[in-house]
């Protein structure tokens, strides 16, 4: 049984990213970031923007080169 995908849904798919909640629990001053190292993004909730990015580094767990490419935005 073979299952043939459209080349559409395809593109579809590849242009939505693909958004996991890291860390579920919100502290009281925590706000809603979104990070990622290039294409790949999650979301994550941390007190300010520089937590966002560790926990970016945790997540991703980048070689030493690739550090550059983690980002890490508010999300409003």
């Amino acid at each position: 049984m073979s299952h043939s995908i459209s080349l559409d849904s395809l593109r579809r798919v590849r242009s939505e990213p693909h958004i996991i909640n890291i860390s579920p629990k919100r502290g009281p001053i925590d706000g809603e970031y979104e990070i990622g190292l290039s294409a790949n993004k999650v979301r994550c909730y941390a007190p300010s923007l520089g937590a966002a990015r560790q926990k970016a580094l945790e997540h991703f767990r980048p070689k030493k080169k690739d550090r550059t490419l983690i980002w890490a935005k508010a999300v409003a």
